[in-house]
């Protein structure tokens, strides 16, 4: 018997929605030398902390009044608290990113400012981000923040099998059999 597709909307919409949130959260708290923030730091600590509850309060309360098996149940529920824990990972590394990114801008901004039009040059924020990052040499590439706040490194790791954030996950070139079993 294959749920029907209200089912399958009311059991992933939640999740998706969480998704779609913390990415636009994030998107609208970076800080560029054109403009300020859409939303403050703060703003957006509050409105991770809302979407994080979401995350975990639509899920349950589907659960409870839903008209789910217990077995759906208990999967639905799962996957709630893989992504609550996921996004809050994302949460607290972008919020060091803004950070970071705010303090390399008032670096720059005090050695001597941009002329009109002109982009950022992220140097200062790598160098800011380096003394925070491990040595990790093979990474998948060198882009920094707010470069990385984009939907496919957020949807790469919420189906990557870790639980911690980093701007870029160390790859192998092949699947190593041994090394993974």
């Amino acid at each position: 018997l294959w749920p029907t597709a209200r089912a399958l909307a009311l059991y992933f919409g939640p999740l998706l929605l969480g998704i779609g949130a913390a990415w636009l959260i994030e998107r609208s708290a970076i800080r560029t030398h054109s403009r300020g923030p859409r939303v403050s730091d703060a703003q957006a600590n509050a409105l991770h902390a809302l979407n994080l509850a979401l995350t975990l309060l639509l899920p349950c309360a589907y659960s409870y009044w839903g008209d789910l098996s217990y077995g759906a149940g208990i999967v639905l529920l799962l996957l709630a608290c893989t992504l609550f824990m996921k996004l809050t990972s994302w949460a607290h590394a972008h919020h060091d990113l803004r950070l970071a990114n705010a303090e390399a801008l008032e670096e720059s901004a005090a050695q001597s400012p941009p002329p009109p039009g002109a982009t950022h040059d992220f140097s200062s924020l790598a160098a800011t981000i380096s003394r925070f990052a491990t040595d990790v040499q093979h990474t998948e590439s060198a882009a920094h923040y707010p470069h990385t706040v984009t939907m496919p490194r957020l949807l790469y790791f919420v189906f990557a099998p870790t639980l911690c954030y980093q701007e870029a996950f160390p790859r192998s070139p092949s699947v190593r059999c041994c090394a993974a079993s």
